[in-house]
């Protein structure tokens, strides 16, 4: 019997040619294929849709998370310096921009010194419903929050006057009834958050304050002979004298 050993054209044995073969296939089709071309270009291919996904996946690229990053806060508008007359109501705004802006009023009662929180002031605009005289000199500000970052606006002051003292327009009149009758008494003033006292006096002497006549009319009711020749006069004030 006649034997022979195969030898491959590059020296190989069977088994490793087997394996170079494989290895070659995995990356290529053989030459002789007719789909070689198309095999690498499918490859091609998966590999730049691969690189295209990995890139959309970059903050900023399109993919992955919002798409869109933080903005930090701006003030656009300050507020400014505001002045009240007692006893009325005042606002103080500021127009800012970013992400998420979020607001905290603060006031000073030292000229800007140091500065306390205002509970509930956490909107672009802040109002004092009652502006007294003791309010007068106040200083405020709003800290404005956005991405991570605080600004402050510029500090503006709030100046209080005095109103002008109430003028009596229409005086109160003498009445004339009949015992058990009711009768009104009635005043007529101007101004600015004026607070108005009845008073009564049996002689025009002494006067005494009647309970709970602060109203711009007072009204007696079912008077009596004893009241006869009693007088009543009001008195009519605010901050600003009486």
């Amino acid at each position: 019997m006649t034997t022979s050993i195969a030898v491959n054209h590059a020296g190989a044995s069977p088994g490793n040619q087997a394996r170079s073969l494989f290895a070659r296939q995995a990356w290529a089709e053989p030459s002789h294929s007719p789909l070689g071309g198309l095999g690498r270009l499918a490859r091609l291919a998966g590999l730049i849709l691969l690189i295209l996904l990995s890139l959309l996946m970059l903050p900023g690229c399109g993919g992955g998370g919002s798409g869109s990053e933080d903005v930090a806060p701006s003030i656009s508008v300050q507020p400014i310096s505001q002045a009240a007359v007692d006893g009325t109501s005042v606002t103080f705004g500021v127009t800012a921009s970013g992400s998420g802006v979020a607001f905290q009023w603060q006031r000073s009662l030292d000229s800007g010194s140091n500065w306390a929180d205002l509970a509930g002031a956490n909107s672009s605009s802040f109002t004092i419903a009652l502006v007294t005289p003791t309010m007068n000199g106040h200083q405020f500000r709003v800290v404005v929050r956005s991405a991570a970052v605080t600004i402050i606006s510029s500090a503006v002051t709030l100046s209080v006057t005095l109103p002008a003292p109430p003028a009596l327009t229409v005086q109160p009149s003498n009445q004339s009834v009949t015992a058990g009758a009711n009768v009104s008494l009635s005043v007529t003033a101007t101004g600015t958050s004026l607070a108005y006292q009845w008073q009564s006096s049996p002689n025009g002497a002494t006067w005494t304050d009647v309970a709970g006549a602060t109203q711009a009319t007072l009204t007696l009711n079912a008077v009596t002979v004893a009241d006869n020749g009693r007088r009543y006069r009001v008195r009519v004030s605010n901050s600003g004298g009486s």
